[in-house]
């Protein structure tokens, strides 16, 4: 069954980038919908309850896409998808989110991109009675691109079953910490939501780093990329290989200035308040949000 109501060039006014510029003077953003479901009630009845409001879609696509500024239009698509699933009744949706006035050099139409999304990860953990937990995932790159390092890496936590990403924070260039005889940082932090028990997590984070190139040669070395697990819901665990949170978390500023820019009001470690601390090591470590991409 691929019944489907589409929704095409909805235009709407964001802040959404990598540039300072972006971000505050905004830009216009063309966002296209799919919404599979089941549309044979509907037409043989002609009854607007057996199928979804346009304009109720409408107003969720515009409160999604305005609910924070996000740098990439990957989270722009996230927040969109999600929104959908969780307010109406269809089985996946398709999002494509169009930025026609990116800022690069030369002549095109548009850049976009665009996901399919389903409810079918949520009913399998039903299922098994799982519940999703919302985890944190610091990362970081010092090697190559490091702005494509991170996209990429993004991209394939996306990618594999059992993990949605909800949002992600500004990126930030941060001294290098333990050894520092080596290049500045970028860095960012993502909010998951994942059906993956923590170990499972964990070994899906050594795979892309892997796959991205990553060698572990030595301690606090140079990497391509680095993803940590930061917060696991209010878990604590403490295993060989595996200690949540993170045990140095509340030292780094790479990694709780992010984080407290996604939810301020968390409560770390030591019982601290996310942006409080955020503040306090943003003082004592070099740290600076990025203003190029």
């Amino acid at each position: 069954m691929k019944d489907r109501i589409i929704m095409q060039g909805l235009e709407l006014h964001g802040y959404h980038g990598v540039l300072d510029a972006e971000r505050e003077l905004g830009q216009p953003f063309l966002i296209d919908l799919e919404l599979f479901l089941d549309l044979r009630p509907a037409g043989r009845r002609d009854d607007l309850a057996l199928t979804v409001d346009y304009s109720a879609v409408y107003a969720v696509v515009k409160k999604a896409f305005q609910a924070r500024r996000y740098r990439l239009i990957e989270a722009v698509a996230e927040a969109v998808a999600q929104a959908v699933l969780s307010e109406f009744p269809v089985r996946e949706v398709r999002v494509q989110v169009r930025k026609p006035h990116a800022p690069v050099r030369g002549k095109f139409k548009y850049f976009a991109v665009e996901i399919t999304r389903s409810k079918r990860w949520l009913k399998r953990c039903e299922k098994a009675g799982l519940n999703p937990a919302t985890a944190y995932i610091g990362l970081g790159s010092n090697q190559g691109d490091r702005s494509a390092n991170l996209e990429r890496a993004l991209r394939e936590l996306a990618a594999g079953p059992g993990i949605e990403v909800r949002r992600t924070a500004s990126v930030y260039e941060t001294a290098p910490v333990g050894r520092t005889d080596q290049g500045w940082f970028l860095n960012t932090v993502a909010e998951i939501e994942t059906t993956l028990e923590p170990r499972a997590l964990l070994t899906r984070l050594q795979r892309i780093e892997t796959r991205l190139g990553r060698v572990r040669k030595e301690r606090w070395g140079p990497r391509v990329i680095d993803l940590d697990l930061l917060l696991y819901g209010d878990l604590v665990l403490d295993e060989p290989g595996l200690q949540v949170p993170h045990p140095r978390l509340t030292e780094r500023a790479f990694a709780v200035v992010p984080l407290a820019e996604i939810v301020p009001e968390l409560t770390l470690p030591g019982r601290r308040r996310a942006a409080d601390l955020a503040r306090q090591l943003a003082r004592e470590q070099e740290i600076h949000r990025c203003t190029e991409s």
